[in-house]
């Protein structure tokens, strides 16, 4: 008899005591890139969609321009934004927008930002168009670039090449497209 409560007491603490912890952590879909070249789409960098744990990588599925745009600014459905929120608009990205059209509810996009990614990794005319990345050397970022390119990386991942996911790769977006900031990161000033 004596026993029971000590059964039930004994129960209930460990139960309690777990009510106080924190739930585990859940894995998270991010919208994210790398600055390697493996895309299948001739790009100078891959688009992906990560799963994402304590900000560590476990798993990435290569995506193209396409469905990236439209996934994160919502028009598609995607498990990196089921909320179908317009990331682009909601991180402040310019120039970087879906529409669908009201007539033929054909889908048209565009984002400037990811014309200008591979200019992060490469210095020189390397895109076939004539125009100029603004790395230090020819297919990598200088030293002190490489320092810039972390603040937008999570810490577990040091290389420059990536992946940049998330928040910090929507903010990327957003200021490549900030003349001061190119600035910064071309020249140092």
């Amino acid at each position: 008899m004596l026993l029971l409560p000590v059964l039930f007491h004994s129960l209930f603490c460990s139960t309690a005591a777990r009510a106080n912890e924190p739930p585990p952590a859940l894995a998270t879909y991010e919208f994210g890139f790398s600055l390697s070249q493996t895309s299948t789409e001739g790009q100078l960098y891959t688009l992906f969609i990560y799963k994402v744990l304590d900000g560590q990588v476990l798993e990435s599925t290569a995506i193209s321009e396409r469905s990236f745009v439209m996934q994160a600014a919502g028009l598609e459905t995607s498990r990196a934004n089921p909320e179908g929120v317009d990331l682009f608009e909601h991180y402040l990205v310019p120039n970087c927008e879906a529409q669908r059209d009201t007539i033929d509810r054909s889908i048209h996009y565009e984002c400037d930002p990811l014309a200008d990614v591979w200019k992060l990794r490469y210095g020189g005319a390397t895109s076939g168009t004539g125009t100029s990345g603004w790395a230090q050397h020819m297919n990598e970022p200088g030293v002190r670039q490489q320092i810039i390119l972390q603040a937008y990386r999570s810490p577990q991942n040091d290389h420059w090449l990536g992946p940049y996911f998330g928040k910090q790769a929507f903010l990327l977006l957003r200021d490549i497209q900030d003349p001061a900031w190119v600035s910064t990161y071309r020249d140092g000033r």
